[in-house]
C-alpha cells in the first residue's frame, strides 16, 4: 500500500501547497515512485502550482467526498511526468465544511482513508495530501486517512506558538481515529539567510524539536515564485537556483521515506531520477515518533 503523508499546519501562508508540490515531484522525479497530490485546500493553490490557474478538471477531491467517486476515477497524470498526479481541489470544500455538525465530524474523520483512497491504484507509492490553513474537518480528515504528517512552519513567532495546536491536534486523531499516524518531521519554510531573526527561530526550532527537523531548511528564492506562475515545480525548472532547490528537497524526502520506514537509494544528483523504490505496505513501515 501507499504511504500517505498530510501536509499541514493550521497557519495560512507558510507554504504548505509549495512544499506539497515540490516534495510530490522529488519523490516522482528523484526517487522513481509514483506519486500523488491531493488537493484538500478550498483555496486550490495546489492544482494551480501544478496545473495552472486556467485548468477546468472534469472531477475533483468534491466527487470522491461527495458521491463518492473511486480514486482512479478522479485522478490525473500531470504533464510534468506521468507517475505524478492529481486530484484536483474544489471551492466546495470550504462551504461544505460550514454545513456539517461538528458532532458528525467524527464519523467523517473515521472513515477517512476508506473514503479518500477508495480505488487507489495498486502501483501508487505516495500519496501527499495538501491540506488547508485552519483546525477544521479537512485537516482532521486528511490526519485520519494518513500515515505521518508533515508539519510546515516560517522562522516566525506565530508558526513557533502555533506548533503546540499542531501536535494536540495529530495527538488527539491518533488518539480518536488514527492510531497508526505519526509525524514525518518539522520542515522550517523561506528562511533568510543572515536575517538575524530568522537565525534564530531556527534555533530556536531545533532546540525545541530536535527529533522532528529535517533539514536543510528551505531558503527564501525567487525561483519559487516564478515556477508558481508557470505552474511548473522546481524540479523541472531550467532557473539557475533550480538545482540548489532540487538538492534540498532531494534530501528532505530522502529523510521523510527513511523516517517512515521506505527502504530508498539516494538520487546520484538532483536531476535524476533515481533508482526505482518498491511500495511498502502500511502494516510493514515503522510509525514515526509522535
Amino acid at each position: 500500500m501507499a504511504l500517505v503523508l498530510a501536509v499541514a499546519n493550521q497557519k495560512g501562508g507558510v507554504g504548505k501547497s509549495t512544499t506539497a508540490v515540490n516534495l510530490a515531484a522529488t519523490f516522482t522525479a528523484q526517487y522513481g515512485l509514483r506519486t500523488l497530490l491531493i488537493d484538500m485546500d478550498g483555496q486550490c493553490n495546489a492544482t494551480a502550482a501544478l496545473m495552472g490557474m486556467d485548468w477546468q478538471p472534469a472531477h475533483t477531491i468534491k466527487d470522491v467526498l461527495w458521491e463518492p467517486m473511486a480514486i482512479a476515477d478522479v485522478m490525473v497524470p500531470t504533464r510534468h511526468d506521468p507517475r505524478l498526479s492529481i486530484v484536483a481541489g474544489s471551492p466546495e470544500l470550504s462551504y461544505f465544511e460550514k454545513s456539517i455538525e461538528p458532532h458528525v465530524w467524527d464519523d467523517i474523520v473515521q472513515e477517512a482513508r476508506a473514503t479518500l483512497l477508495n480505488g487507489l491504484p495498486d502501483d501508487v507509492d505516495v500519496v501527499i495530501l495538501d491540506t488547508p490553513p485552519t483546525l477544521g474537518l479537512w485537516l482532521n480528515t486528511a490526519l485520519g486517512a494518513s500515515d505521518a504528517a508533515l508539519v510546515v512552519c516560517w522562522p516566525d513567532s506565530f508558526s513557533l506558538s502555533g506548533m503546540t495546536q499542531v501536535l494536540e491536534t495529530i495527538a488527539h486523531i491518533r488518539d480518536s481515529a488514527n492510531s497508526g499516524l505519526g509525524l514525518a518531521g518539522l520542515l522550517v519554510n523561506n528562511v533568510r539567510t543572515g536575517v538575524r531573526e530568522h537565525d534564530g527561530y531556527l534555533t530556536l526550532f531545533r532546540t525545541q524539536f530536535p527529533e522532528l527537523m529535517l533539514e536543510p531548511p528551505v531558503l527564501q528564492r525567487t525561483v519559487f515564485s516564478e515556477a508558481q506562475r508557470l505552474a511548473v515545480p522546481v524540479q523541472w525548472m531550467s532557473d539557475r537556483a533550480a538545482p540548489e532547490v532540487r538538492r534540498w528537497y532531494g534530501q528532505i524526502a530522502g529523510s521523510i521515506l527513511e523516517r517512515c520506514g521506505m527502504s530508498v537509494t539516494a538520487p546520484a544528483d538532483a536531476g535524476s531520477a533515481g533508482a526505482e523504490v518498491p511500495p511498502v505496505g502500511r502494516g510493514s513501515r515503522p510509525r514515526p515518533t509522535l
